[in-house]
């Protein structure tokens, strides 16, 4: 039986592959649908077959086939990795909750009334800085991107620690290595952003969409803080409210980033549920 393409589908090496009753029976193929809509027994007595954009573009078996083994992949990645990205990452999302904490009692009014609590609170942000690194690092097997994140997050604690050691010393030590701590803390969460979306693309493309929106929108506030750092010499009080403005926007980005990590973990722990 020769199908709507032209091939003979007796002697097609695409029909096993994909498991085909034919395309005159089964209809799936959008050469055979193009057919069938524009009344053609074939592909050959088309007018417009010569440069067709579906043939062109191979929406025939070979397009099939194709889509069919990134399906079989994605299968095969989500069954080796989906069950340890929903574990970590659900671990992750319920780490910003003690993070939150630790930030509330650092702050300078809260140390300032209770230094044990500021001390203590402390305490909390690198244990939790420090968890949070190595859960990213636990899954730089899945993801070098989230394993890179991890490692930065390391060296970022540890330059938070030598200056700290450091503050009754040389000020320009004290710099540099604040300095460093922002550098390397702005790459590892470049990192950790970019292996969310890494791990959803062709997965969840509007999710891993929004993950770079994220990013994108984060750049963009770490930039309007410079920006204050530089109009606060020219004009204090425009600089007073863009700093606002500011801060509401990075209070914005993190409820966000707090949601799309709550959905991609969820999303990794409902298909392990259901191997």
């Amino acid at each position: 039986m020769e199908g709507l393409c032209g091939r003979d589908c007796e002697t097609c090496a695409y029909r096993e592959q994909l498991n085909c009753g034919g395309c005159r029976t089964m209809g799936r193929c959008p050469v055979a649908v193009c057919c069938r809509e524009k009344g053609h027994e074939t592909c050959g007595t088309c007018t417009q077959a010569s440069y067709c954009g579906l043939r062109r573009s191979g929406a025939g078996p070979e397009a099939r086939l194709r889509e069919q083994e990134v399906l079989q992949a994605r299968e095969a990645w989500m069954r080796e990795n989906a069950p340890l990205l929903g574990s970590r990452l659900w671990l992750l999302f319920w780490l910003l909750i003690p993070n939150i904490l630790a930030n509330i009692m650092t702050l300078d009014q809260v140390a300032a009334a209770s230094p044990k609590v500021g001390l203590a609170g402390e305490v909390l942000s690198l244990f939790v800085s420090t968890l949070h690194a190595l859960v990213l690092l636990s899954l730089r097997r899945v993801n070098r991107s989230l394993g890179l994140a991890g490692i930065l997050n390391l060296v970022s604690g540890g330059c938070t620690v030598l200056m700290i050691a450091a503050a009754g010393g040389s000020s320009a030590l004290v710099l540099l290595l604040l300095f460093s701590v922002l550098g390397v803390s702005i790459a590892a969460m470049y990192f950790e952003f970019r292996g969310c979306w890494e791990v959803l693309d062709g997965l969840n493309d509007d999710l891993a969409g929004k993950w770079r929106m994220v990013w994108k929108w984060t750049v963009g506030l770490l930039a309007g803080m410079v920006g204050c750092i530089v109009l606060a010499f020219l004009i204090p009080a425009m600089a007073l409210l863009a700093l606002l403005a500011d801060l509401i926007g990075i209070l914005v980005i993190s409820v966000m980033q707090w949601v799309y990590l709550y959905r991609t973990a969820r999303l990794f722990r409902d298909w392990t549920a259901r191997l």
